[in-house]
């Protein structure tokens, strides 16, 4: 794993909030719940680091993470980032991102298709 896996539960009583971005860009298919968890976080990921490449690297007061949610259903898992509600910088940053993207970028689409499970269930 390239970024680490929170739960909601690991924000409590600091200056740290988080925002949930989404498992994929909104246009495109996601793992469902109850399916696959690797290939869930791996998808996560790579919309992490597609993410990075639309926005820049994030300021030191804002990082990347999978964010773990336990539901009823099962567990299913989302692409986020924390950040520092007293710097600025991060905030900005975390506010920017949280748009997300629409579509999978060309290299995102090749790093998923590199995976034959992945590619077998949603390309």
């Amino acid at each position: 794993m390239r970024y680490p896996v929170k739960s909601i539960n690991s924000f409590g009583g600091s200056s740290w909030d988080y925002l949930s971005i989404g498992a994929t860009p909104s246009s495109e298919p996601c793992i469902q719940v109850g399916e696959d968890v690797a290939l869930s976080i791996l998808e996560c990921e790579v919309y992490i680091d597609q993410l990075i490449r639309k926005n820049g690297v994030p300021p030191d007061n804002a990082r990347f993470f999978v964010l773990k949610n336990i539901h009823d259903f099962g567990t299913y898992y989302e692409a986020a980032i924390q950040y520092d509600l007293n710097d600025e910088k991060g905030s900005e940053y975390a506010f920017q991102v949280e748009n997300g993207d629409d579509k999978w970028d060309e290299l995102a689409l090749r790093e998923l298709t590199r995976h034959k499970t992945y590619a077998c269930k949603h390309m």
